[in-house]
């Protein structure tokens, strides 16, 4: 078994830091970069794939739409969905495993739903929470785990709230995304100098940002050895 790690962010792979271990002392893994959105995720699947794995975790941040979920909140699910489409399930034991090995984190069990595009406003997030019943969003999840069933391989997707569902993200902080998952600092701050009353948010989003990435460098901390 190989075991294939996608990726939308580099600032997300940074916490993977050893990549050349294994994932719960036994299983190897490869990380791909994928960069952010569902064809980015299909491409970089779609080529784990060929290099041997079979077995397809997403990982990363997230959006929430629980409202009882914090920034920083662990969520790990073996069913993910588009708004449009039926729930994809998974029930293989590695999921499990992988899944028993991060109770110690008091992680969410729930819901991913993906969309094509950033849920940042909290009318959006509160319509996409009825419509999914999801728990968190992400826009690579879905398409990992379509490819995943498709081929009879295991999924699990293990994401870290970012901003809660009471949280309106600003537009500002979404200019600075390269397509392969890079923040590029000077078209924040050109959009920031057209809305300097976002600036306030954008540093509270900073922090849940790095409060989520602590929580994703726990996860890796207990399964790389």
């Amino acid at each position: 078994m190989k075991v294939g790690i996608i990726v939308a962010m580099a600032s997300e792979a940074k916490v993977l830091k050893n990549q050349t271990s294994r994932l719960l002392d036994e299983i190897p893994f490869a990380v791909n970069i994928a960069g952010p959105g569902i064809e980015h995720a299909k491409k970089a699947t779609e080529q784990l794939l060929s290099d041997g794995c079979d077995f397809f975790i997403s990982w990363g941040v997230s959006g929430g739409l629980n409202t009882s979920l914090e920034s920083g909140t662990l969520v790990i699910s073996r069913e993910v969905a588009s708004p449009s489409e039926q729930t994809v399930q998974f029930t293989d034991d590695l999921g499990e495993k992988i899944s028993n090995q991060l109770m110690t984190l008091n992680p969410h069990l729930g819901r991913i739903v993906s969309t094509k595009k950033p849920v940042i406003s909290l009318t959006e997030k509160s319509k996409l929470r009825a419509v999914s019943q999801a728990d968190a969003v992400d826009m690579e999840s879905i398409a990992i785990a379509k490819i995943a069933k498709k081929n009879n391989c295991g999924f699990l997707s293990i994401r870290s709230i970012v901003d809660s569902a009471n949280f309106e993200i600003p537009s500002s902080a979404l200019a600075g995304m390269d397509s392969v998952g890079y923040l590029v600092i000077l078209k924040v701050i050109r959009r920031l100098a057209c809305r300097p009353k976002e600036l306030k948010d954008l540093i509270r989003l900073s922090f849940h940002f790095l409060k989520a990435l602590k929580t994703l460098r726990s996860v890796a901390n207990l399964l790389i050895k």
